[in-house]
């Protein structure tokens, strides 16, 4: 026994393959006034063009010749196609009926029963609940892909997330080292000065005090430097007190001046709203770049170029004329270069580390490593 939709299929399939090869006959007309009465339905120019080429190539079929199981077939997958070019639903529907109402006008017969236009209304009937299910049949396949998508972006977000966390206890952990080993230390020694400086006046030693005072004093300039050391490493203080380039380049010339390495800092134009987040970034991948530099490049000099590009993206590139090395070769294993990475990929960024070394044959050694930041809408060049 036939299914309804099936035998509404062998009813109106004769007759529609007849009106289909009367509409033929006259197609190019029809074309015409049905492209007018779209644009005048205000249907979308680019949207039915595509609904021409793909309903058009998929119409040139004899119904009678067909089974309703191919015929379903094939108005699912013409419903896929308009999906996959985003002709809307309204459009589909809209055109389709109004490709109907102007064949009518070809397979009317005198003033009796319009067989063929009643044949050919509900096989359009037919039509629509395919084109409708390919609609729904890539919208769920797209939800599926999208959804899958959400979770492993939520899953690289939570450890991305869970990195930095270990990255920002890390940095606590050197700090409270810092302040302990190195500045506590001098301000213990300083308080043994202080302490013999008051001995030595009790005891009406004046000849010492000079020199105690001396090395006291000695010793709160180092423990001034130590401080800034440790402002300039946590970074965010001293853009407050200079701006994010001045504080790079005050980063890079206090680099220079301790490691005899020449760091020259070059910045476009930036945008005066700079998020926080990617200054903080900016300059912790700098301080990495910079520490690696000391520690395997053996370079002489590093370039570092900051800009925007094209008004959308965030661009800082580190560049050495070191040794270089083969990034495969320590990528997942170096803290320093997965933490340059996480704190780039939580902001929506990229980092590309390129290095050559003699070895390759390259002309020019050195490692090169390109920062590149989203910026917000707010942030953009107008």
């Amino acid at each position: 026994m036939e299914r309804p939709l099936e035998a509404i299929y062998s009813e109106v399939k004769a007759p529609s393959a007849r009106a289909v090869e009367i509409i033929r006959e006259h197609w190019d007309t029809v074309l015409g006034e049905w492209r007018e009465q779209t644009r005048r339905a205000g249907v979308n120019v680019h949207e039915f063009e595509h609904l021409v080429e793909t309903v058009h190539e998929g119409a040139m079929w004899q119904p009678g010749e067909i089974s309703f199981a191919a015929f379903q077939q094939r108005f699912l997958k013409i419903g896929e196609q308009l999906a996959d070019k985003r002709v809307s639903v309204s459009t589909t529907l809209v055109s389709l009926y109004l490709l109907v109402e102007t064949g009518m006008r070809y397979l009317q017969n005198g003033a009796g029963p319009n067989i063929l236009g009643s044949a050919v209304r509900r096989l359009y009937d037919l039509m629509i609940v395919g084109l409708v299910a390919g609609y729904s049949k890539l919208w769920e396949a797209q939800q599926e892909t999208l959804s899958q998508k959400l979770e492993r972006a939520g899953q690289r977000q939570h450890r991305a997330s869970a990195y930095v966390t270990n990255i920002y206890e890390q940095e606590r952990r050197q700090l409270s080292h810092d302040l302990h080993d190195d500045i506590g230390h001098q301000l213990l020694l300083l308080k043994l000065y202080l302490e013999l400086i008051v001995s030595d006046a009790n005891k009406g030693e004046v000849p010492k005090l000079p020199q105690r005072l001396a090395e006291a004093l000695g010793l709160v300039s180092s423990t001034i430097d130590s401080v800034r050391r440790l402002v300039l490493d946590l970074g965010p203080a001293i853009f407050d007190e200079l701006g994010f380039v001045p504080a790079m380049r005050f980063y890079a010339r206090q680099f220079s001046s301790r490691t005899a390495i020449s760091v020259t800092v070059r910045a476009s134009e930036l945008p005066e709203d700079l998020p926080a987040s990617h200054q903080v970034a900016l300059y912790r991948v700098l301080q990495g770049a910079l520490s690696n530099v000391v520690e395997h490049a053996r370079a002489g000099r590093v370039k570092v170029t900051i800009e925007v590009a094209e008004g959308k993206r965030l661009m800082m590139v580190v560049e050495d004329n070191g040794v270089g090395f083969d990034p495969s070769s320590v990528s997942g294993r170096s803290f320093g270069l997965t933490a340059m990475r996480e704190r780039v990929a939580v902001l929506g960024g990229k980092l590309q580390i390129e290095s050559a070394t003699a070895v390759t044959h390259d002309r020019k050694t050195g490692t090169r490593v390109s920062v590149e930041l989203p910026l917000p809408e707010a942030s953009r060049d107008e």
